[in-house]
């Protein structure tokens, strides 16, 4: 008795981790998604007004995952006068 008690406690503790682990899967995909989508955004609108990048700024647009660090990047690319000044302090 006290087994078939202690294999269903053991069942039901691995059905829960699992259901954590995809829901935890999950969120950080979408994390991953839209960092992915603003950075690719970012790049349009650099080359939208004409603003070349480079190899390695492109590489860190795209390396970025920081939600606050792309919007304050995209922020300052409507309106900067090259990749530098987009960076800024950042």
């Amino acid at each position: 008795m006290i087994e078939a008690v202690i294999a269903e406690g053991r069942a039901f503790g691995k059905r829960e981790g699992l259901a954590e682990g995809k829901r935890e899967g999950l969120a950080e995909g979408k994390r991953e998604g839209l960092a992915e989508g603003r950075a690719e955004s970012l790049i349009v609108v650099l080359d939208a007004r004409g603003i070349a990048l480079g190899t390695t700024d492109r590489a860190r647009i795209l390396g970025e995952r920081d939600p606050a660090t792309l919007a304050r990047w995209t922020a300052r690319a409507a309106t900067c006068k090259g990749v530098a000044e987009m960076f800024g302090r950042d």
